[in-house]
């Protein structure tokens, strides 16, 4: 980062992406943030990233796999959040080992619970579905097509049989819940996130059509 804003005289990273470049980091072309620009990890922003990348509504792919699988450090997820950047999951399987969204989820919980001092987090399990599904397809743009099960959307979801996950099922079936029926749903969907595997994927679906 330090040598692409000395090569390009930029005063940030994001700035080359911006169309700020040479000399002292005036425009020099047009901006590639916006709607339909995704970028990966976003370890190391400043505040003025951030802040520019909300502006244009600007997405994050955020895949802690790879920053634990390269050590190279961790998104901050309360200032990251707090900044009103759109925040969507993804794997980032050059640079991990995993492709699974639920586990990508799994791990980002795992991380951010242990991040330092007050920064740490304990994600609720209905921040960790949003930024599963829906964020995903708001960073694409296409949140207007799919990311949900609202009416007129093209029915993308997958159905999910915790039967082909022998340690879900179990989860599932004999985990202790709160008897407050709101806490006790938030208790299963944790449970589901935190449990999916590749075996409990019984059927995928794209635009209302089972192709799996």
């Amino acid at each position: 980062m330090d040598a692409t804003k000395q090569a390009y005289q930029a005063n940030s990273y994001l700035d080359t992406y911006d169309g700020k470049f040479l000399p002292g980091s005036t425009v020099g072309g047009e901006s590639l943030l916006g709607r339909r620009t995704i970028l990966a990890h976003c370890v190391h922003c400043q505040d003025a990233e951030l802040e520019r990348m909300a502006e244009t509504q600007t997405s994050i792919s955020h895949c802690p796999i790879s920053q634990l699988f390269l050590g190279s450090g961790t998104m901050p997820w309360k200032r990251t959040v707090a900044s009103g950047v759109n925040i969507s999951v993804g794997t980032d399987f050059g640079g991990g080992d995993e492709w699974l969204i639920p586990r990508v989820l799994g791990d980002a919980f795992k991380v951010h619970i242990t991040e330092p001092g007050d920064a740490g987090v304990s994600m609720h399990p209905a921040e960790m579905l949003f930024v599963g599904t829906l964020a995903g397809a708001r960073a694409l743009d296409m949140e207007n097509r799919f990311g949900n099960f609202d009416v007129g959307k093209e029915a993308d979801f997958v159905i999910v049989d915790p039967a082909g996950t022998p340690a879900l099922n179990a989860t599932l079936s004999n985990g202790v819940r709160s008897d407050d029926v709101e806490l006790a749903r938030d208790q299963t969907l944790f449970a589901l996130l935190m449990g999916i595997r590749e075996s409990s994927i019984s059927g995928v679906y794209v635009q209302g059509r089972g192709v799996v």
